[in-house]
């Protein structure tokens, strides 16, 4: 987790450290967006978080999120780079 992460609970802990190679889709989604609600995180950390491809976390979990609003973008979209933040949206992070 990056260096200024905030504290998460107990519970948001056993779920990254337990998080498998064939977790359910959603299951994977609603922690991305518990992570994102505490934290703006740049693909790359949530692909080291979850030890998968940045690739394909874009395409699996991000790319539906982004488009039913669930997260946004932080910076302006530039599909050719993979290290835009990203964010929940409406939490303090974000306009």
């Amino acid at each position: 987790m990056p260096l200024d992460f905030p504290s998460v609970s107990e519970d948001l802990k056993h779920v990254i450290e337990n998080i498998g190679k064939k977790s359910n889709v959603e299951e994977v989604k609603n922690l991305i967006k518990n992570l994102c609600s505490l934290y703006p995180l740049r693909i790359q950390e949530i692909s080291a978080l979850l030890k998968r491809n940045p690739k394909y976390v874009k395409e699996v979990y991000l790319k539906d999120m982004v488009e039913l609003g669930v997260l946004e973008y932080i910076f302006p979209i530039n599909l050719a780079i993979l290290s835009k933040c990203i964010g929940q949206r409406n939490n303090g992070y974000l306009k």
